[in-house]
Parts: structure tokens; C-alpha cells; sequence
């Protein structure tokens, strides 16, 4: 009898055993990508064999996407949506939280440009701080003016799409969608097929209705690109039983995500058709990975440095510009940055993350009794309705 996504995932009490390392690979090539900033990305494809660095640039990212949509999946079916919320909000932001703090009020003034008054009294700084809730500020005054890039984590801008797609699986777990495959599988090839028709349409030259606007919410906009991916998650984890799992369509799959890479170049990032064409191979290599009982470290089990690799990767290596503004080789500036990137990640774990986690049951029993309490004080019908929503 052939393994199946969920009969894996069921014998491993659904946690599986490559996704920690999986993560971590994959934040650790976010690093190895952002190396192009010892010169701007000017020369960037100098470094990488047959113009492939496009192709890698973007894999770490949507595989981030698929891989959350099939974990959190798993979640929100085992939970309520309110301590789902407190889950996702655990893990995400007391780590944001430090970074942004950290950033600003040591880096920053360690490095800028500006004057300590004029530092902390423009308005840019106090902004910064808004990164905590997702809104996405990439600069602070006066930082880092001398490097090639100005900008102080060019990885945060992912984080507020990641919170979106956590409001989006609530909203769709309220609403009774989550529990109907189905639709979701409708609402994701829903989006890919607007975002295909109105890519087509401006090829086409023809002008659709509000022609800026749809192109901006279903084409370039990341939203528009990482949202899907992440109901493909979703959908690889409601269809588990139905999806075989096999080294050779894993081995095909990868394949593929190499030969679009090298067939094509930048410009193939920002075209719907590829996303549809690769969006099932980032997932079958990465769900078939993460369920691999070989591709484990024991010394990584229990831990999960890659959040904290993701997050201080980017700031890190532009205070190495900073201080060795001479640097120009890419494989060595990559070497000198994962070291310090790391030990901040396992800081930020032991000390922050792993803390955090710890807290979830308490604030789990407080938030449930919050909601019921609530909800009891509804009139009938509508706290049924809530009630109804919570327990799906």
C-alpha cells in the first residue's frame, strides 16, 4: 500500500520530522540570496552558474508560504480560532518585537548618520516601531547611508502577508469555508485565475475596468503572489489522505522548480502562468522534505533556529557593510555573516522564542474564558453562532 501525505504525517502524531531542518535551509538561502548586497546586486550574477541566482532568490520565500498554509492548517483544525490567534501571535511577535527594539535602539545609533537628537527626533524612528504590527518600514534615519542598500531588513516585508494569511484562514474557518475543501481549493484557483487574466489582458493590450487597481491587488502586489501559495499549503493538508508520497514525483518536482530556473530569468518572478506552474512543485518538494526521516539533524530536534536566522539575517549583514565597506566577495561575506546571524537566532530561541511558546496554555485559558464570557453576555442566536465558529 502506497504512503499517502497523512498516513505519514498520522505515524509521526502529525509533526513531521524534516520540517524543522527544512526551514532552516531555507533561511539560511535567504542569507546566501542577500549576499548580492556587497555591491548592489550590480554584479551579482557574476557569482552564480548559468544566471540561476533568480531562480533560487525565489524559492525560499514561496516554500516559507507553502510550508505555513500545511502546519497552520493542521493547527486551526485542532484548534479554536481565538487560541489559534494566540498561537500565531506567540510565535510571531515577541522575537519581531526584540529585533525591532534592538534595531533601533542599538544598531540605529550606532551607525547612523545623524546625530543622536536628530536620530531620535525624526519621526522615521518612531515609525520603525510600527513593524511590530506589520506594518512594514524597511529604513531608519541616517542608517546605513553608506552601503550600496540603504535599507535595514529587507526581510520584514514578508511578515505582514504571513499575518495576513492568518486573518485570511479566521476569517475563512468562521465563514464554515476551512472545513470545505472544495471552496477552498475554488477560492485559491479563484486567485491564480485572475491574477492569469489580467496578466494576459495588459499582454494583450486590452484595458479592463479599474485596469491599475486589479493588476495591483492580483499581480504585482506580494499579497497576490504569497497568499495563494499559502492555500496551497492549506490544500495539501485537507487533500493528505488523497496525495501519495513517493521519492520520484518529489525528485520530478524538484526538477522542475531547476528547470524553470534555468530556462528562465528575473522577469519569469513576476509572471502568473509560473507561479500556477511551480506553486504544486514548491509543495511537493517541501511537504515531501518535511516528512522525510532522513532529512534530520538530531541536534536541531526541539529547537527552531530559522525565525530568528529570517529575522536579523538582513540587519546583520548590512552592519558588516558597514563596518567593512571594502568587502566584495560573496561567498566570503556570506561565510562572515551566518555565524554572528546564528548565534542571534539561537539567543533569540532560548531566551525569546522558546519562552514565549511557554506561555501559550496560560493565555490560551484566559483567552477562551474571555470569549465565552463574551459570548454568553450575546443575544442567543448570535452567541450560538460564535460558539459554532470557535469550535471549527
Amino acid at each position: 500500500m502506497m504512503k499517502t501525505v497523512g498516513s505519514v504525517l498520522d505515524a509521526n502524531r502529525g509533526v513531521g520530522p524534516g520540517f524543522g531542518l527544512l526551514r532552516l535551509i531555507l533561511a539560511v538561502s535567504v542569507i546566501f540570496v542577500h549576499c548580492s548586497l556587497v555591491d548592489g546586486g550590480a554584479n551579482a550574477e557574476a557569482w552564480w552558474p548559468y544566471g540561476a541566482r533568480w531562480g533560487l532568490a525565489n524559492m525560499a520565500v514561496p516554500a516559507f508560504f507553502v510550508l505555513s498554509g500545511f502546519l497552520v492548517a493542521g493547527s486551526m483544525a485542532r484548534s479554536r480560532v481565538d487560541t489559534f490567534l494566540v498561537n500565531r501571535v506567540l510565535r510571531l511577535v515577541p522575537a519581531l518585537a526584540v529585533l525591532v527594539v534592538v534595531t533601533a535602539l542599538v544598531v540605529g545609533p550606532l551607525v547612523t548618520s545623524l546625530s543622536p537628537a536628530a536620530y531620535f527626533g525624526d519621526r522615521g524612528f518612531l515609525t520603525f516601531f510600527f513593524n511590530v504590527l506589520g506594518r512594514h518600514q524597511d529604513t531608519l534615519p541616517g542608517v546605513f547611508e553608506q552601503n550600496p542598500e540603504h535599507i535595514v531588513n529587507g526581510s520584514l516585508w514578508t511578515l505582514s502577508h504571513e499575518m495576513s494569511c492568518y486573518i485570511l484562514l479566521c476569517l475563512l474557518t468562521g465563514a464554515g469555508v476551512f472545513r470545505r475543501r472544495a471552496l477552498v481549493l475554488a477560492f485559491a484557483l479563484g486567485l491564480y485565475a485572475a491574477a492569469n487574466i489580467i496578466w494576459l489582458a495588459d499582454r494583450a493590450g486590452i484595458a479592463l475596468p479599474h485596469h491599475e487597481l486589479l493588476t495591483y491587488v492580483f499581480v504585482t502586489r506580494g499579497a497576490a503572489k504569497l497568499v495563494p501559495l499559502f492555500l496551497v499549503g492549506v490544500l495539501a493538508w485537507q487533500y493528505r489522505a488523497s496525495i501519495p508520497l513517493h521519492w520520484l514525483p518529489a525528485v520530478l518536482s524538484g526538477a522542475g522548480l531547476v528547470a524553470v530556473a534555468m530556462a528562465g530569468d528575473q522577469s519569469w518572478a513576476e509572471m502568473p502562468p509560473v507561479w500556477v506552474l511551480t506553486a504544486p512543485m514548491f509543495a511537493y518538494v517541501a511537504i515531501y522534505l518535511g516528512l522525510a526521516n532522513w532529512f534530520v539533524i538530531p541536534l536541531l530536534v526541539g529547537v527552531d533556529y530559522s525565525y530568528g536566522v529570517y529575522l536579523y539575517g538582513f540587519t546583520v549583514q548590512q552592519t558588516l557593510l558597514h563596518l567593512m565597506p571594502g568587502i566584495g566577495n560573496y561567498w566570503l561575506f556570506f561565510a562572515i555573516s551566518i555565524v554572528p546571524t546564528v548565534i542571534l537566532a539561537m539567543l533569540s530561541w532560548h531566551f525569546v522564542e522558546k519562552p514565549a511558546l511557554g506561555l501559550r496554555h496560560a493565555l490560551q485559558d484566559r483567552v477562551v474564558r474571555l470569549v465565552d464570557g463574551i459570548a454568553a453576555l450575546l443575544p442567543e442566536r448570535l452567541s450560538a453562532r460564535l460558539s459554532r465558529a470557535e469550535a471549527r
